[in-house]
């Protein structure tokens, strides 16, 4: 199945999924639409159980039948099938002996011939995706806990170490938490760094280290684009710090993620009110603001939000440029160029006669604007400011290059700023029908 078609099918559920929850479903059904309606039933999810807080899993009649099917497996075979569990799709066979401490590939036979995994060149392949969940958690809490500790000290790769190191640990934790900070962006997923950073913070000892890595989680969580899990982050932020620099970086994430749900003028009340602390943050993540601001101005129409943006402008060039911004790798923001459009899209919505002006001084050549590095932000901007000098082509160029890079990282939410300009400039070129990348 589709991705469309099981989101479409999680709508018609009766407790329709939303937020964290609904792109776990999405993940761990894998498609299946049985495993889409009983994990919909289900709670708490496989992330949450044995975390502090978490109660024991409530099973839906369908999912008990695969568990049967597993107790009745030997018992060698049965913790093999947790620790594929737990290491998650993906791994390989190796690394799974090797955690096993087993060399002998019998262990994996019962559960083939009981039709629940497969093993198929160098990975193994679970059957049906509530074999995998019953697998991981209808086993105790201490044999999962050694499963993830044994999966850790066998991984090569700094994500998936920090990834059951994490899972492993309740306390708090800091070289824990530095690790999953560390890796948090390593494969550019936004969903992925959000959840990393939102557990570092989790297991942070100390409140500075925490409220960091929550603005860090707040940033990647933006991008996600869900609403739901920013108010979430930026409700336990503001209950451990009120440092200026850390809840500008906080303050925009939120109001970059409230216009998905209609409240322009709530994101702009927020922005307005802490343009103060603007120079506080560097120009590069400043500029960014300030363009965020301009954004949602030009959604709202508002006048008095237009008003307001020269002196966002001005606040941000008073900046430190050479202050690293806060972004993870979705764009940089601390280029000449990055800045220049930045500056350009402000200036455009407060003044749209001037982006004709403006769009020549941000590139040599349209071929310098088509082959310029890959920095969603910078080329977002560009091709706002080339909507509104009415240049389709520079237009859906940067949009179309800058979407392909969100895409691939998951960052949903920062794709739909892109969505009506995109879609006006299509239909005013007579290129609506046309398939976009």
């Amino acid at each position: 199945m589709s991705v469309p078609s099981a989101a479409a099918l999680l709508d018609r559920q009766p407790a329709e999924p939303t937020g964290r929850r609904r792109l776990e479903i999405l993940e761990e059904a894998e498609g299946n639409p049985l495993a889409l309606v009983e994990l919909s039933r289900r709670t708490p999810t496989p992330a949450r159980v044995g975390l502090p807080g978490a109660g024991p899993a409530q099973w839906p009649p369908t999912a008990n039948v695969f568990g049967r099917r597993l107790d009745a497996l030997p018992p060698e075979t049965g913790r093999a099938l947790l620790y594929a569990a737990a290491a998650g799709p993906g791994e390989t066979v190796a690394a799974l002996m090797a955690a096993l401490d087993t060399d002998d590939l019998a262990v994996w036979a019962p559960a083939e011939a009981a039709g629940l995994v497969a093993l198929v060149e160098d990975r193994l392949v679970f059957r049906h995706p509530l074999v995998r969940s019953a697998a991981l958690l209808r086993r105790p809490a201490g044999e999962r806990h050694r499963a993830h500790l044994d999966l850790a000290r066998v991984g090569t790769q700094p994500e998936v170490r920090a990834r059951h190191l994490a899972a492993a640990t309740v306390g708090p934790s800091e070289p824990v938490a530095a690790a999953l900070e560390d890796s948090a962006w390593r494969r550019g997923d936004a969903v992925s760094a959000a959840r990393a950073l939102e557990q570092a913070a989790r297991l942070s000892p100390q409140r500075r280290e925490r409220a960091r890595r929550l603005a860090e989680a707040l940033v990647a969580a933006h991008a996600v684009g869900d609403p739901g899990w920013v108010r979430d982050l930026y409700g336990r932020f503001v209950q451990v710090t009120t440092d200026p620099e850390r809840a500008c970086v906080a303050t925009g994430a939120l109001a970059s993620a409230l216009p998905q749900e209609s409240s322009q003028q709530e994101a702009f009340e927020v922005l307005a009110d802490m343009s103060a602390h603007l120079p506080a943050v560097g120009r590069p993540f400043a500029l960014a603001l300030a363009a965020l601001a301009a954004g949602i101005a030009a959604q709202s129409g508002l006048p008095d939000h237009k008003a307001a943006l020269s002196t966002l402008l001005d606040r941000a060039r008073e900046a430190d440029p050479r202050r690293p911004p806060v972004t993870g790798p979705l764009g940089r923001l601390d280029t000449p160029d990055a800045q220049k459009a930045l500056e350009a899209l402000v200036t455009t919505v407060v003044q749209p006669a001037a982006a004709a002006r403006l769009l020549p001084r941000l590139g040599r050549s349209r071929r310098a604007w088509l082959d310029a590095p890959d920095e969603p932000a910078c080329r977002m901007a560009i091709a706002s400011v080339a909507y509104h000098a009415d240049e389709a082509d520079v237009c859906l160029g940067q949009f179309r290059k800058a979407d392909a890079h969100l895409r691939t990282s998951r960052a949903f939410g920062i794709r739909a700023w892109s969505v009506l300009a995109l879609l006006d400039t299509l239909v005013n070129t007579g290129r609506f029908t046309r398939p976009t990348p």
